[in-house]
């Protein structure tokens, strides 16, 4: 079974009978549409069970004299989960986060960063790092890449190793919309399509070959690469499949369907399929709750002064 965008659509298409046919809503309308409900409805309900399903880290370098740092353009409603602090010995400390009346308990506390506290969209270390040297991690809730029709992404049919870079063989000619001064992500296209790279660097594109660093697609153990056969490149922050868990593509579905009845104006149809949205977001929702069911959570206090204490 397949998840890209068009299966979504036809899903869509299928449940709600709705003339898409029309001039006044075409598939780029649907995938519009489905996208907002993705970022709104259905990674919110995800998000609601507390399972962690979106969270990625995101690494920014410590400049010396600069105390304010961008949240990751990524991070859900701007929210993050936890910073550290990560020495040149890649050693991770947490870092406090407090309220900025409260800075001036820490300017003093020594030369590398112990917290922060939120100033708009940026976080504010204390005390100011003097030195350039280590890295903030940010450990955040990434949202899903924004939803794109296949035709705008390419299908990886080979790869060629290099000493340091890697040829990637595609079935689409993107040269129209990408150059060798273009981003692109790199996603898995079987389940959870994980998001092998986010903003790589093209090195080289032809109609047929895109060519990324080595040091972008590396598996951790340095023994190969991370994209396979039929995996996808597409415009960094794009995506071809709905990079949530596989059941939600259905509720999507449904959502996608409630919402279409209501534009039509089609009260009583608009009521049936909410009902039944409602019955597809509890059954899924009960598939994803407690991911490790032999190792239930422990709560903890996440400013516990016990974690700061070295």
């Amino acid at each position: 079974m397949s998840y890209f965008v068009e299966d979504l659509l036809e899903s869509i298409k299928n449940k709600s009978f709705a003339p898409i046919s029309q001039n006044t809503l075409d598939d780029n309308d649907l995938i519009t549409m489905a996208d907002e409900e993705l970022g709104l409805s259905i990674v919110s309900a995800i998000s609601s069970v507390k399972e962690d399903f979106f969270m990625t880290t995101e690494d920014t370098p410590i400049l010396a004299n600069t105390s304010h740092y961008s949240i990751p353009s990524r991070a859900i409603a701007n929210s993050l989960k936890e910073v550290y602090y990560v020495d040149s010995g890649n050693n991770e400390s947490p870092m406090r986060y407090i309220d900025s009346s409260r800075r001036s308990d820490f300017e003093l506390s020594g030369s590398n960063p112990r917290a922060y506290y939120f100033e708009g969209d940026e976080i504010v270390l204390v005390p100011k790092p003097s030195v350039s040297s280590g890295t903030i991690r940010f450990l955040f809730p990434a949202k899903p890449n924004t939803l794109i029709a296949t035709s705008s992404c390419a299908k990886i049919t080979g790869s060629t190793v290099g000493a340091s870079t890697v040829v990637f063989d595609v079935d689409t000619d993107l040269t129209s919309s990408l150059t060798t001064s273009s981003y692109i992500d790199v996603l898995s296209s079987v389940a959870p399509f994980k998001l092998w790279k986010y903003r790589a660097l093209i090195q080289a594109i032809s109609s047929t070959q895109i060519t990324l660093l080595l040091s972008d697609v590396i598996n951790q153990s340095g023994s190969g690469i991370e994209p396979q056969i039929n995996d996808y490149v597409c415009p960094s922050g794009f995506s071809n499949i709905p990079q949530v868990p596989t059941v939600f593509h259905a509720v999507l579905s449904q959502k996608m369907s409630v919402r279409l009845m209501g534009s039509l104006g089609d009260l009583n149809k608009k009521a049936s399929e909410q009902a039944e949205y409602k019955e597809l977001l509890e059954q899924a929702l009960r598939l994803i709750r407690n991911r490790v069911e032999a190792s239930p959570r422990k709560i903890s206090k996440r400013n516990s002064l016990v974690k700061f204490i070295k």
